[in-house]
């Protein structure tokens, strides 16, 4: 039997998709507090799937043996990229629809990739410039044809529903600005500063 993907976001309501390809502001939101976020509530579902898939998984995504954490892997992507908080809850929200219809996809070994090819459409669907395939593929740890397949995989599974009601977005930026609020507070300064230097390092997945 599937597990629920219901989760913290479990109230957020499902909207039509309108054509209204802007995103609304993030306030204080910092890049780092959101990921680290995202890691949280993205790995506890993740957890809930390893006993029933350790052996294979039929997912496109899957990676027997990630050379890093999830964790680890969010903060080196916005060490390297700096996403804006904007993309990452668009990202956020792709992976929110893909869990809600292949469940079984959301792994500890899917999570590095499922990741990628969300933030790489949430780029192309709200940058003017976005990063180009070569460079995202090189930061996130695999090859350019293999993102751009994953990338395919990803909208397809999603039925290319890409597009986004502002209305839906700004409940994110709500319940996400209460988590970030929540995660500084216990966490304070030991996360890490948006300021610091990018950098790309050997990353594969």
């Amino acid at each position: 039997d599937r597990v629920s993907t219901q989760s913290t976001w479990e109230a957020i309501p499902r909207h039509e998709i309108t054509l209204d390809a802007t995103l609304p502001p993030a306030g204080s939101m910092r890049t780092p507090d959101v990921l680290a976020v995202m890691s949280a509530v993205l790995g506890r579902l993740a957890e809930a799937r390893t006993a029933k898939c350790r052996e294979s998984s039929s997912s496109p995504f899957w990676t027997p043996r990630p050379s890093v954490s999830f964790s680890a892997y969010l903060d080196h992507i916005g060490r390297a990229l700096r996403p804006e908080v904007e993309i990452l809850l668009a990202a956020f929200v792709y992976l929110d629809r893909l869990a809600n219809l292949e469940p079984d996809w959301i792994t500890p070994w899917t999570l590095h990739k499922l990741f990628l090819a969300a933030l790489s459409l949430a780029n192309k669907m709200y940058l003017d410039r976005p990063p180009s395939n070569r460079f995202l593929a090189r930061v996130g740890g695999v090859s350019p044809s293999v993102l751009a397949k994953m990338e395919l995989t990803f909208a397809k599974t999603i039925g290319f529903d890409l597009l986004i009601n502002y209305s839906l977005l700004q409940t994110y930026v709500s319940l996400m600005n209460e988590a970030c609020a929540a995660l500084t507070s216990r966490l304070g300064s030991s996360l890490p500063s948006s300021t610091s230097e990018p950098r790309v390092i050997a990353c594969t997945v």
